[in-house]
């Protein structure tokens, strides 16, 4: 503020100008440097300092009423370099130092309400929320997929299938799957000029692929995936002919000596091919005629035990004491098609699965106990798998008398000359309701 004559430059703030004079003060006779700022032209009384810049600090905290927030402070040193830091920082992260002040102070609410540090909650999120794969394109997800479907045994036509319609898809989107929209699902789908039947086929491709993306963690799990939409085919559903007792007995006598184990179980329990390739001999509980179906074997995760009726146990004896799985080769889905081709009858697609069911509920007369034996829902077994056919078929396909035991049986049923009745106890012989109409019960004991 001193130039070289001497005099004292004023004190700008804003756009007023403070005068500054010099004012030594003495004391014991001794002179001591002093300035003096005049403020009363602004309404405020002098202010008097020993230095220059205690001088200028006092007149900006005296004039800051007037001058308003920016003049208030002023910093120096160590206090600028922070605030020039800090304001770096925040700019950085696309916000003003207040407003990152404000956002901190709520991470550090919410980490107090916690009881944890925001450090510590990312260390457990990478872990268990691994965003790389979300980034996977399309192109190699379909690969991965496809090899899936390779691995657990699908068909060859069904993997056909699934490499023109998905490729048509990879050929379309090289961007990852958690990018395609539902607008650009719909107007993927919009692009086939094909029947509604095909494109409903194009459109199961695709949610397949989708779905296992979601199971495989390729996406997020708040992705909405493919679209409902509603299909306009309307085809009336095909019911084929069962496998006859003739078919049955003509694949057993075509049959390898390897298949004949397979091919026994599947022509008279109710169990799924794929279960069947995980099953082995030890498996096969010969005291209570029982084949179990663990957990991690079957198709619905559940545990369920298959029983085998004396026919078939008769018929396994041969085998008794062998261990391992009871079919060696990959997938015994594929021995089917072959074995029928050799018996030189026409193979129905789940074909075992559709007759043991439909013959077994014909015997039973019981859904829900046909429905557990087979590892399914009553609501499955109607719309999928059974065909109706009369009560001495179902007994005579598992070499089973009228009054013979079955666990998926009723305990009441009563076999006439005609057809299955519940008795009534009370009056002996006469027939109180027909065994479709009862509510679902049956547990028998041997």
């Amino acid at each position: 503020m001193t130039d070289s004559s001497g005099s004292i430059k004023p004190i700008v703030i804003g756009e007023h100008e403070v005068h500054v004079s010099w004012n030594p003060s003495k004391k014991r006779g001794r002179a001591y440097a002093g300035y003096l700022a005049d403020l009363r032209p602004f309404g405020i009384k002098r202010v008097w300092a020993s230095t220059l810049v205690k001088l200028e600090e006092e007149v900006r905290a005296a004039m800051a009423p007037l001058t308003g927030e920016a003049d208030r402070l002023v910093l120096k040193r160590a206090a600028l370099r922070e605030y020039e830091r800090a304001r770096k920082m925040a700019a950085e992260l696309g916000l003003e130092l207040d407003e990152a002040l404000q956002k901190l102070r709520t991470i550090k609410t919410m980490e107090a309400k916690a009881g944890c540090r925001v450090e510590e909650a990312f260390q457990f999120w990478v872990p268990h929320h691994n965003s790389a794969k979300h980034e996977v394109p399309v192109t190699e997800l379909v690969s991965l997929f496809i090899k899936s479907r390779e691995t657990a045994g699908n068909s060859i036509v069904d993997l056909r299938d699934l490499k023109t319609h998905l490729g048509w898809f990879a050929g379309k989107f090289t961007c990852p799957l958690a990018h395609v929209t539902a607008d650009d699902y719909d107007e993927f789908f919009a692009s086939f000029q094909v029947a509604p039947t095909t494109l409903k086929h194009y459109r199961g491709s695709v949610s397949r692929l989708v779905n296992w993306a979601k199971a495989s963690r390729y996406v997020p799990d708040i992705y909405p995936g493919v679209p409902e939409y509603p299909s306009k085919a309307k085809r009336k559903r095909l019911r084929k002919p069962l496998l006859t007792m003739e078919d049955r007995d003509k694949m057993f006598v075509c049959s390898k000596e390897k298949e004949k184990p397979a091919a026994l179980i599947a022509a008279y329990a109710p169990c799924r091919s794929c279960e069947l390739d995980r099953a082995h001999f030890e498996d096969i509980n010969w005291s209570n005629s029982t084949l179990t179906i663990y957990a991690d074997d079957a198709k619905t995760g559940v545990t369920r035990f298959v029983y085998l009726v004396p026919k078939l146990m008769k018929l396994l004896e041969q085998y008794r004491g062998r261990a391992g799985k009871i079919y060696p080769h990959k997938s015994v889905s594929r021995m089917w098609p072959n074995l029928a081709e050799r018996a030189g009858i026409s193979w129905p697609k789940n074909g075992w699965r559709k007759a043991v069911l439909s013959y077994l509920l014909a015997f039973t007369q019981n859904e829900a106990g046909v429905a557990a034996q087979g590892g399914t829902s009553v609501k499955e077994l109607r719309n999928t798998y059974v065909t109706t056919v009369d009560f001495s078929l179902g007994a005579e396909w598992f070499g089973l008398g009228a009054s013979d035991y079955h666990p998926a049986r009723p305990v009441c049923l009563q076999v006439g000359a005609s057809s299955p009745q519940l008795s009534n106890p009370e009056q002996p012989g006469k027939c109180e309701m027909n065994i479709l109409t009862l509510p679902v019960a049956y547990v028998a004991q041997r």
